[in-house]
Parts: C-alpha cells; sequence; structure tokens
C-alpha cells in the first residue's frame, strides 16, 4: 500500500501522516460552555430576585411611614380642632356673662336715672 492509502486508513507509522488524538473533545467544550451558561444564569436569577425583595421592602417600608406621618397629621389636626372649638365655646360663654353684665348695668342706670327723673320732677313741681 502507498503512504496515502495508509495515511486514509490510519495504519500508517510515519508521525507526519498521523494526527495525534491528544487534546479536548468538541463534547468537553460543550459541557463546560453549558456549565458556566448554566451557573451565569442562576447568579442574574439570584441577583434579580434579591433587588426585587429588596426594592418591595423598600417600596413597603415608604408607605408604611406615609400612612403613619398621614395619620400623625389627621390626629394632629383633630386635636387643634378640638382646642379651637373650646376656644369659641370658652370665648362665647365670657361673651355672654359680659353681655349679661352690660344688659344689667344699662338696666339699672336707666333705673336710676328714672328714679332720679321722677324726683326731680316731683320735688321740682311741689
Amino acid at each position: 500500500m502507498s503512504v496515502f492509502h495508509e495515511a486514509v486508513r490510519g495504519t500508517s507509522s510515519s508521525s507526519a501522516i498521523r494526527r495525534p488524538r491528544s487534546g479536548v473533545r468538541l463534547v468537553e467544550v460543550v459541557v463546560v460552555v453549558v456549565v458556566v451558561v448554566v451557573v451565569v444564569v442562576e447568579v442574574v436569577v439570584v441577583v434579580v430576585v434579591v433587588v426585587v425583595v429588596v426594592v418591595v421592602v423598600v417600596v413597603v417600608v415608604v408607605v408604611v411611614e406615609v400612612v403613619v406621618i398621614v395619620v400623625v397629621v389627621v390626629v394632629v389636626v383633630a386635636a387643634a380642632a378640638e382646642a379651637a372649638v373650646e376656644v369659641v365655646v370658652e370665648v362665647g360663654r365670657v361673651v355672654v356673662v359680659v353681655v349679661v353684665v352690660v344688659v344689667v348695668v344699662v338696666v339699672v342706670v336707666v333705673v336710676v336715672v328714672a328714679v332720679v327723673v321722677v324726683v326731680v320732677y316731683f320735688w321740682a313741681t311741689s
């Protein structure tokens, strides 16, 4: 057989014609690439889940803080309104007392003036 035929059959003893079988096979490269892709996808999924959980927790905390602030504002406004009503009631009481006192004083003055006028009239005509 010629060297060409031996090379095609793979039975040649010449090292120039024979191909060495050392090195990495394609299946091993594919397995490594698949494993690397799976690991990268898992890391990305974990990072996305952590980010989503952190964002949800932050949003919940902010919403709770806003609700607490609104409740505090409502309570403060209600307390201020109650205090204002109490002040108006007290002012109303004071106004009523002042009006009653003024009316009583006016009535007393009118009665005193009337008595003086009657006394002076009778004194002058007698």
